[in-house]
């Protein structure tokens, strides 16, 4: 048996970890505080053993022997989670140049972000990359991405124009703009075909089309996930129509609006949705309708909060106050949450805008840290389709953790102290980052 204590560590925990991927041995973490992403409270000294990418064996230290062909990695005062999902991003923004894009997926994922799910990009883009990162070609999360549908008046707004790199807004296939009278199958077929894992409805469909949409989808293996008012149908609609998930609690507000969305049918430049922050009640009864539907049919919410602290309010209605008593409703009435964003933290930020979202999400009294950490793991692995693979540390899954410094449920701010990411075997360590970034930054 290989004995590595912490100061050794640092030297060689890369190649170890690479080199028991090549032979077939096993690494073990030992003496780890564990917080295994299923929402169960933490464990004190812990062992997890690793072998071929995947977690072979999960017990308390010394209670069993370990392999003789065992790396063992000594981390006294470390806590593991299972690796971070980034909920909701773009990555169209970092097109140009390709190496801030490059540095953005490296930033998540020696943050311990192993996997995101981007709503609205080019296809060719994101299946490149995504390429890449399941090759070990490039330092980057998993890459899952969504095809968007659209009503044809929205595409005049050419919000989705960066997406498209070439080509046309609303005919490519992972933008595209329907009617009742689009021939679902083939338009489906075609967002499929991109390499999308789901749809996203974007705007402009009416309940009837939600709701075909979503069972076509479904039909063909796709998730469905959705903006809450996709105008000029509610977002309690929208929910009844069976989708897999909604993004942004500001979209939720629709619910009580004092606004007809019916008005907001087409949109336009000049018919932008807005409604009165002032007019909608968190905890109306029809805030709850919606929120119990929610928790009873199992919809994911990204509730993208962090977004709304940083401004007080927002062009659409959306005030900061308002959209925390909104997430703290849904949280209530036991809606399943993620941790999305939808913004990037400044390029000279450490860390990436999904630790303020986890940060935010219990600093604002909305989440504990147990269930932000299941939010961010294993509710984003099941909001992708990948929680049998991923999302929590249990036997047989993928060995996609984060080693941190101190224990984010005694300080929700430790998910900020990154020691090494693993991805499917693989370590990266946070320290190598932070050496290439201060290097990049002098004169």
């Amino acid at each position: 048996m290989r004995i590595l204590k912490l100061a050794a560590l640092l030297a060689v925990i890369f190649s170890a970890s690479l080199s028991a991927q090549q032979s077939g041995s096993a690494i073990a973490l030992t003496n780890v505080t564990l917080i295994d992403g299923t929402g169960a409270p933490p464990a004190s000294l812990m062992t997890i053993v690793i072998r071929d990418g995947r977690i072979a064996d999960l017990y308390p230290t010394g209670s069993r022997k370990l392999p003789d062909d065992v790396t063992l990695l000594d981390l006294p005062g470390k806590t593991v989670i299972p690796g971070l999902i980034e909920s909701h991003t773009h990555l169209q923004p970092f097109y140009e140049p390709r190496p801030r894009l490059i540095s953005e997926l490296e930033r998540m994922l020696y943050s311990g972000v192993v996997a995101v799910r981007e709503m609205a990009g080019d296809a060719r883009v994101s299946g490149g990359l995504g390429r890449g990162a399941r090759l070990g070609q490039i330092a980057s999360p998993d890459i899952y991405f969504s095809a968007v549908l659209m009503g044809p008046h929205f595409r005049s707004m050419d919000v989705l124009g960066k997406a498209i790199t070439q080509g046309t807004t609303g005919e490519v296939s992972w933008i595209q703009t329907i009617t009742a009278e689009t021939d679902l199958p083939l338009t489906i077929a075609r967002a499929a075909g991109s390499g999308a894992t789901g749809v996203k409805l974007y705007i402009e469909m009416e309940p009837e089309l939600v709701a075909a949409v979503t069972e076509e989808a479904h039909r063909q293996g796709m998730k469905v996930w959705a903006h809450p008012a996709v105008f000029p149908s509610r977002p309690l609609e929208v929910v009844r129509a069976g989708v897999d998930g909604i993004s942004h609690a500001c979209g939720v507000a629709w619910q009580d609006a004092d606004l007809e969305p019916r008005k907001f049918a087409r949109i336009s430049r000049t018919n932008r949705p807005v409604f009165d922050p002032s007019l909608v009640e968190a905890d109306s009864p029809e805030m709850k309708e919606l929120f119990d539907e929610m928790a009873r049919r199992g919809t994911y919410f990204d509730a993208t909060f962090s977004m709304y602290p940083r401004s007080k309010t927002s062009a659409f209605g959306c005030e900061a106050g308002l959209m925390e008593s909104i997430a703290r409703a849904a949280h209530a009435a036991d809606v399943r949450f993620l941790t999305g964003t939808d913004w990037h933290a400044p390029q000279e930020a450490a860390y990436p805008s999904l630790h303020d979202e986890i940060i935010a999400l219990v600093e604002h009294d909305i989440l504990s840290p147990i269930e932000a950490i299941t939010a961010a793991t294993r509710n984003g692995a099941h909001a992708l389709g990948i929680g049998e693979v991923t999302g929590t540390l249990e036997l047989g899954k993928s060995a996609d953790l984060v080693i941190l410094n101190a224990n984010p449920a005694d300080e929700i701010a430790a998910i900020r102290r990154v020691h090494a990411t693993m991805k499917r075997g693989t370590l990266f360590l946070r320290s190598d980052y932070e050496r290439r970034r201060q290097a990049a930054a002098q004169p």
